[in-house]
């Protein structure tokens, strides 16, 4: 890693940040099975049942482990804006 500042509430700087993001991009837009590829998942049916912005690393964590008291999104350290 490069010596940096760190973003405001971040663990990583503003490099970092940039290739993180870069290399998680790449991979979604590479990945043919990706869940958003996915045209079962893009239904009208499934409005109100896959609500995006509520689903996340923690809450599926939570919703199958006993770990209820998970935290938010473990993610957020690394996308801090």
């Amino acid at each position: 890693m490069l010596p940096a500042d760190h973003l405001s509430g971040a663990s990583v700087g503003e490099l970092i940040k940039a290739l993180l993001v870069y290399q998680f991009t790449a991979l979604m837009a590479g990945d043919p099975f990706f869940y958003k590829w996915d045209p079962d998942l893009q239904s009208e049916k499934l409005n109100g049942f896959w609500n995006e912005d509520k689903i996340n690393l923690a809450y599926i964590i939570r919703q199958n482990t006993s770990l209820k008291n998970y935290e938010g999104n473990r993610m957020r350290a690394f996308f801090a804006v």
